[in-house]
């Protein structure tokens, strides 16, 4: 054969071998084309269920708030230290009242002196008949409800409450019965009937806009204690008793 011949072979087969390259990288190509696709229409699948069960999640919000109630109202009683033997002995009775809208913890005097270990102000002896606090919210948002196996309903709240503190302490006064100051809370209340309902107030003592009660009770206190009377109701509108009637938990 002659190298002509053979140069004519030689470019038949590259050209064929072009060809067949060219094939197979469109073959690639499309199956690359169509993996990224159908990547993308996955990724938006995944996207579209998520915004469903965000919104599922919204509804079911709205349906579980819309259809419970939750109230209550009582006195806890605590112990603070006694002036003397140091020991938690003199009793302090906070007065408290919650529903969905609207709550409020006080303390209206202590009839006796006791020890309060302050976060700012060291250790005070707290003058009897000087000491009240009120806090007062309409600023409520519900955050949960939840049911325990054993049937103990819990409901979170969250929002702003307005907190006046006073007392004195060797004839010295701290803060004031009217004046307001502005913080966060926190309210965790539980129905529970075999161990006992609770009722707690938790508040954020912000020292820029809340500075003597950030003084007293530091940057977050928690005030409660045990139940002495009253107690809390937490229940599903469908299962509210009617007079007379014994409703199971839940």
């Amino acid at each position: 054969m002659s190298q002509t011949g053979k140069g004519k072979v030689s470019r038949r087969a590259f050209l064929g071998t072009v060809a067949g390259f060219s094939g197979s990288l469109g073959l690639a190509g499309g199956g690359w084309a169509t993996s990224v696709q159908s990547e993308s229409l996955m990724q938006k699948e995944l996207e579209f269920n998520r915004t469903q069960l965000d919104n599922a999640r919204t509804q079911l919000d709205k349906l579980l708030f819309k259809n419970w109630v939750a109230y209550g109202g009582g006195t806890n009683i605590k112990f603070l230290p006694d002036p003397v033997t140091k020991e938690p002995t003199v009793p302090m009775a906070e007065v408290w009242h919650f529903d969905l809208n609207f709550a409020f913890c006080r303390v209206d005097n202590n009839p006796k002196a006791f020890i309060m270990p302050t976060y700012s102000l060291g250790e005070a002896l707290i003058d009897a008949g000087s000491f009240s606090m009120v806090m007062i919210s309409n600023q409520i948002g519900v955050n949960a409800f939840s049911v325990t196996p054993e049937g103990a309903a819990k409901v979170k709240l969250s929002g702003q409450v307005g907190c006046a503190t006073a007392a004195s302490s060797a004839g010295v006064k701290i803060g004031s019965r009217e004046v307001e100051e502005s913080a966060g809370f926190e309210i965790i209340a539980v129905d529970d009937k075999q161990q006992g309902d609770s009722f707690a107030f938790t508040v954020f003592f912000d020292p820029t806009t809340a500075p003597v009660n950030n003084a007293i009770f530091g940057p977050k206190f928690t005030f409660t204690g045990k139940v002495k009377n009253g107690g809390v109701t937490i229940r599903p509108i469908q299962r509210l008793s009617l007079i007379g009637e014994q409703v199971p938990p839940f």
